[in-house]
């Protein structure tokens, strides 16, 4: 980390913006740039804000269930990633907005939203964060019934996490699947996609593998038809 001070208008924004453009090639992943408002009396911008700001932009920090800003915050970080071409960005804050059209119930907007970030994240050959954005698709698909597009795109995720060796996605998208198969009723499917998860979250030393195994063990034994589709 760099730190420049001095005194007002000594010129520390300039060489910060000189230097900042002379180094821009060797960061990849994009820049950021915020207004602290140092100068504006009564009004300043602390590190905590600025930094939330940050990450809520990125769509890193969990969205509040009823802040009413997140909507404008995360639309305002579409449009600088979109002027700067930072695709990564661009991709999280969809998914972003596509969680704020979950909070309020609209799943056809969500799943439209999720798309288009997983289009980008395949253009800029990041798996990673294709197969993290196939997560929230999945979840939108399954509140609109569609479960065989939903289990589609979490296999893909299966797939890409264990290629990571990313366990704790992979226990999570395992979840996840099972959640889909207990949405078409394929019971038998579900209670044993839980309890693959399960013994992952075991092993990370994670609770969820107790409340795991009590959902697997709480379904009814197989009906007529389980896991026909």
């Amino acid at each position: 980390m760099t730190a420049i001070t001095g005194g007002p208008g000594v010129g520390k924004t300039a060489l910060a913006l000189r230097w900042a453009h002379r180094v821009r090639r060797r960061f990849t992943d994009g820049d950021l740039y915020i207004d602290m408002r140092g100068y504006n009396s009564g009004n300043t911008l602390g590190p905590e804000q600025a930094l939330t700001s940050f990450l809520r932009g990125l769509g890193l920090v969990a969205l509040e269930q009823h802040d009413p800003g997140a909507q404008e915050h995360f639309e305002a970080a579409l449009t600088v990633f979109r002027e700067h071409g930072i695709r990564r960005g661009e991709g999280m804050s969809l998914l972003s907005l596509a969680e704020c059209a979950r909070s309020r119930g609209d799943h056809a907007e969500a799943s439209a939203l999720c798309r288009r970030a997983i289009d980008i994240f395949r253009s800029i050959d990041d798996r990673w964060s294709e197969a993290w954005g196939a997560l929230p698709l999945a979840e939108s698909l399954g509140e609109l019934g569609d479960f065989q597009e939903a289990e589609h795109h979490l296999g893909r995720a299966l797939g890409t996490f264990r290629d990571f060796t990313d366990r704790r996605s992979e226990a999570l998208t395992l979840r996840r699947l099972g959640d889909v198969s207990a949405g078409r009723r394929a019971l038998t499917a579900a209670r044993d996609l839980w309890t693959q998860a399960a013994a992952i979250y075991e092993e990370l030393g994670d609770a969820l593998s107790d409340e795991l195994r009590r959902q697997a063990e709480g379904l009814p034994d197989a009906i007529d038809g389980d896991d026909r589709g």
